[in-house]
């Protein structure tokens, strides 16, 4: 607060589903409750600092271990934002790049996007997509990012950001993906 920042968006432990972050929620029931817990706990300390207006968004990561997202969300009261990280991948079989039923069946996995943005409706909070993307082992999509868009236009999505750090096989909009950038451009930076 006292640098400038009191009215930012807080993603904390973000993609906690994951188990590759030392803050993830764990293993059992227990361990997930325990962690939304922490959640509350830490959202209501960072509330309390005077001149704080910070929105905090609870953002999973998409097809990663299906726990029932109930299991671990902290409650209406901490959270303003239910985000999800989605590239256009999945530990599940897809079709491949180009397949007209490709974004089908990638949103429709269990904590995918239709998941994360049914339960965002359901508890009445708007949706982020913080982290999105091509990714170099499936290749320049230019379809998904022209879903992603219209899916961004057609719902409650507060904000979203392509991941374009350059890291773990994520495609730069770039001369590295083409398609995608064009894509890009076309839809979501014509401030769709």
């Amino acid at each position: 607060v006292s640098a400038g920042f009191g009215y930012s968006v807080i993603r904390l432990g973000h993609e906690m589903n994951g188990t590759w972050e030392t803050d993830s929620l764990g293993n059992n029931p227990t361990q997930w409750g325990l962690w939304a817990h922490c959640f509350a706990q830490e959202v209501t300390a960072m509330r309390a600092v005077p001149g704080s207006h910070f929105l905090f968004d609870w953002s999973i990561n998409q097809g990663y271990r299906n726990i029932p997202l109930a299991d671990y969300y902290p409650g209406n009261s901490y959270v303003d934002i239910v985000g999800i990280s989605f590239y256009d991948q999945s530990g599940n079989p897809l079709p491949p790049v180009g397949s007209p039923d490709r974004w089908q069946v990638l949103t429709a996995e269990p904590m995918g996007l239709d998941a994360v943005n049914a339960f965002a409706v359901q508890h009445h909070k708007p949706l982020s997509i913080p982290e999105w993307g091509t990714v170099s082992t499936q290749g320049d999509n230019a379809t998904y990012v022209t879903n992603t868009a219209n899916f961004i236009s057609s719902n409650d999505v507060t904000y979203q950001a392509w991941f374009d750090a350059g890291v773990y096989g994520i495609n730069r909009l770039s001369a590295a993906a083409p398609h995608s950038l064009a894509a890009y451009i076309r839809t979501i930076g014509k401030g769709r």
